[in-house]
């Protein structure tokens, strides 16, 4: 049984996640394009607020009221109704993201690529159809006969002005940009991911397995596929003497590796760290839920 997403009782080591995962691609086939149009309406309608505070800061404090023509529009109760659309999707694609890299920070990086490369998309095109207030003068603000009179003459902007002037263009390049980092850090991670995997397919296909002794065992405030994640250290012998590596090992709550442990070994001819694979057996952790085991103390 499942509570709160952690696994209550006993479970098969390891669990296997495919069903998971195509049920998670499916939904994500849907979730990512629906939630990119919220988030593109989202940037789109923006513009009736973003746009009333810019007029402030190129026009001059007296010309607020000039930027307000967009907050009369339709525009506003889009802005309102895509914002909670897009909240509600975003966070489908985060979870079931996680569910379908095994990894939290992926899933969030994903939830975010989506959602800043739509607002980019909607914010670029608020941009190219001119919906943006243009200001009265550029580089000083306007004469209002109140705070800026034409005895003072043109008061220049300071750099806020200058970033009202250029937001227009400057907010979806920056909201693109982080979009781009999401989505390459993503890509990286699975070409890692990628290699590691071949990697260890080719030292258990050409490699050597030699038992491993569980010396440390350390929880790495991660979980996966809804089970924690252990840094765990192994020593193991080899024909070149004995030798150590430290690995991430992903276990269900109820079978926790424990020191003294045993694990499968797999290693290549180099037996350098990176290409050292280790795999649980029935004696590397101990079952929780058995009645026999006394938790040691302290």
């Amino acid at each position: 049984m499942i509570v709160n997403g952690l696994p209550t009782g006993p479970s098969s080591w390891p669990r296997p996640p495919e069903q998971r995962r195509r049920r998670a691609d499916l939904l994500l086939v849907v979730l990512v394009p629906l939630t990119g149009l919220a988030w593109l309406a989202v940037g789109f309608s923006c513009v009736a607020i973003l746009d009333a505070m810019r007029v402030m800061l190129i026009n001059g404090i007296d010309d607020w009221d000039a930027g307000t023509e967009l907050v009369q529009t339709p525009l506003l109760g889009i802005f309102i109704g895509a914002i909670t659309a897009a909240s509600l999707l975003g966070f489908g694609v985060s979870w079931h993201s996680s569910m379908r890299f095994g990894s939290l920070s992926a899933g969030t990086r994903l939830s975010t690529a989506v959602s800043m490369g739509g607002a980019a998309l909607g914010l670029l095109a608020a941009w190219l159809l001119g919906l943006w207030t243009a200001p009265v003068q550029v580089g000083a603000f306007a004469v209002d006969g109140f705070f800026i009179t034409e005895e003072d003459g043109p008061e220049p902007w300071g750099i806020a002005g200058w970033i009202g002037y250029h937001a227009p263009w400057v907010l979806p390049l920056v909201l693109g940009a982080i979009a781009l980092w999401c989505v390459v850090s993503i890509v990286r991670e699975g070409s890692g991911e990628r290699s590691a995997a071949r990697k260890e397919r080719e030292a258990k296909r050409h490699g050597t397995m030699m038992p491993g002794t569980i010396t440390r065992v350390e929880y790495a405030n991660t979980w996966v596929d809804g089970d924690p994640q252990f840094d765990i250290t192994v020593n193991y012998s080899t024909p070149a003497g004995p030798r150590q590596t430290t690995r991430p090992l992903v276990a269900p709550l109820a079978h926790p590796p424990v020191v003294g442990g045993q694990v499968d070994v797999w290693y290549g001819y180099s037996a350098i760290d990176g290409d050292v694979f280790i795999e649980p057996n029935e004696r590397t952790g101990v079952n929780l839920t058995n009645p026999g085991y006394r938790r040691p103390q302290g």
